[in-house]
């Protein structure tokens, strides 16, 4: 079988959302001989593996593995090593591909000039209830709802990123620059991130392209304890933690250069409890966002002594 791109899907515990995504995946518009299904189950004490295996039944195509050890980049780097496309794309446990979604992710891959290392694309929102008027367009970005253009954009030196739920790469990049970092990504109930910030950073400076392309696209559920205030400031807590670690573990770190980024965080730190102690806000700020800005702070501030 010439298979051209391997869809991965990492999970845990996620049987209310898998048969969907699974589902998806069956039904793509690129032909079953072209690209191969690989979903690894990492550490589920549900349902998966069963709901899993009625698929495995009916279908050719797809592989279940189990992964033991707890961790998001830990089931990521399983999936492609165990997979055998030319092309390895992610989608989450709790996302719906669209129809042409392998298909556009190959087009770009082979059309695309110069040639791009990364392939990504936009990210919509299932609302399983109605979002709240606090949600502001930043806090709905931390919910990975992705839309930067309608038309396609190279992501290169821009604040513009691609989240993991909808990301693919050359699998030859994944041998050259090893996988995702296990010292980050999800792992039971944290929320440890920017995984695919680390690896598509070493990509980039390698002298790939990043490419966003709107037709490249994925629907994602959104449940109700997402839009709960207390989930915001626990998710902007560790992506401090997160930010932490990428700031001091590149190739510049040194004691020094952690002083140095301890300090500033300290000074933000304390500006920041100046805000919440006396309500003052900046103009386009609401109160919510002072608050997950300090969580953020004291994330930061335990990430540097991880």
């Amino acid at each position: 079988m010439d298979i051209a791109i391997s869809a991965v899907i990492c999970t845990h515990n996620r049987e209310k959302y898998i048969e969907k995504s699974l589902t998806s995946l069956i039904n793509q518009t690129l032909e079953k001989e072209n690209y191969e299904i690989i979903v690894v189950d990492n550490a589920s004490t549900d349902n998966t593996r069963d709901i899993t295996t009625k698929f495995l039944k009916l279908h050719t195509n797809i592989k279940y593995i189990n992964e033991p050890v707890l961790g998001l980049s830990q089931s990521r780097n399983t999936g492609w090593q165990n997979s055998e496309g030319k092309y390895v794309a992610y989608l989450d446990d709790d996302a719906v591909a669209d129809p042409d979604w392998l298909k556009n992710i190959l087009s770009v891959f082979r059309n695309a000039k110069p040639a791009p290392g990364i392939v990504g694309g936009k990210i919509d929102p299932i609302w399983e209830s109605d979002p709240p008027a606090w949600l502001s367009d930043q806090m709905i970005r931390a919910l990975t709802v992705i839309d930067w253009s309608k038309e396609p954009v190279v992501l290169n030196n821009t604040h513009m990123w691609l989240a993991g739920a909808n990301i693919a790469y050359q699998k030859s990049l994944f041998l050259k620059h090893g996988g995702f970092d296990v010292s980050l990504g999800r792992k039971g109930q944290n929320l440890l991130s920017c995984e695919e910030t680390i690896l598509n950073s070493i990509i980039e400076d390698a002298g790939y392209n990043i490419y966003y392309d709107p037709s490249i696209r994925v629907r994602h559920h959104i449940p109700p304890d997402r839009i709960k205030k207390s989930w915001h400031v626990k998710r902007q807590y560790w992506n401090g933690v997160s930010v932490a670690y990428i700031h001091t573990h590149g190739s510049n770190n040194s004691l020094l250069k952690n002083t140095e980024h301890l300090y500033k965080n300290f000074i933000l730190l304390a500006r920041n409890t100046l805000k919440l102690i006396s309500g003052r806000k900046s103009k386009n700020d609401t109160f919510l966002e002072t608050i997950c800005e300090f969580a953020f702070r004291c994330g930061y501030a335990r990430g540097i002594f991880r």
